[in-house]
């Protein structure tokens, strides 16, 4: 058509002159650089690959406590086993889920997955030296499908604990409501060091057990507890 012509003639317009735009290419194609986000939406970082992979193995992979080197064959077990048991989670709650649900993990397994992706981005607000998050990225994998249908649950019922949080602007709109306060007040603040990885799962799962008991009465019609708890 001529609106498609039209389009295909007009030229691209660049914010980024012609020369530094070439360089920018050159650096996210380069083997010998990674360019990352940073943590905290700080903005882009670019770092040596081999200082990247260095840092993501002393400061992760390489703590026994916390990590577990597997073959790839040992892998694959895993993630079969774990599919497995996700495909008969969904059979035995077949019948209580809603439609829309059905609908949902049907779709799951007709589409191909990729497998969970480990990075770190850096922290380069931390000083005197910079320090690395570990991230696994379960977008678009099987057990991220499974993943993201519990946080649609949990969140319908996360407004019922007294010290939820949205996020910080809610904090410091509730802070505000507050009014003038006394001279004598303090503000205490505390922070977790690696929480997810020190979560122990058996306890989180008692947790939440004990607060689906707690809040049995201001739970949503048909909310699957069950489900979410298996």
């Amino acid at each position: 058509s001529k609106t498609t012509q039209n389009l295909q003639q007009q030229r691209r317009q660049h914010n980024i002159a012609p020369a530094p735009r070439k360089l920018l290419k050159t650096l996210s194609d380069s083997p010998d650089f990674i360019v990352l986000p940073t943590d905290k939406n700080l903005g882009p970082a670019i770092l040596e690959r081999s200082v990247y992979k260095q840092r993501c193995l002393l400061d992760h992979l390489s703590d026994s406590k916390k990590y577990r080197q597997l073959t790839q064959t040992a892998a694959a077990q895993r993630l079969e086993s774990a599919t497995r048991s996700f495909a008969d989670l969904i059979r035995s709650y077949k019948k209580q889920l809603s439609d829309s649900d059905n609908t949902y993990f049907t779709r799951c397994f007709r589409e191909q997955r990729r497998l969970p992706q480990f990075y770190c981005t850096p922290k380069v607000h931390k000083k005197p030296h910079w320090k690395t998050r570990p991230i696994v990225s379960c977008v678009n994998s099987r057990m991220g499908d499974l993943s993201k249908w519990a946080d649609v649950q949990l969140q319908k019922v996360v407004h019922l604990c007294p010290g939820y949080l949205k996020d910080s602007k809610s904090l410091i709109k509730r802070l505000k409501c507050l009014g003038k306060l006394p001279t004598t007040a303090a503000l205490v603040t505390s922070d977790a060091v690696s929480m997810c990885t020190n979560i122990d799962t058996l306890h989180g799962l008692e947790t939440l057990k004990l607060w689906f008991c707690l809040h049995v009465h201001e739970l949503p019609d048909g909310c699957p507890t069950d489900m979410v708890l298996k």
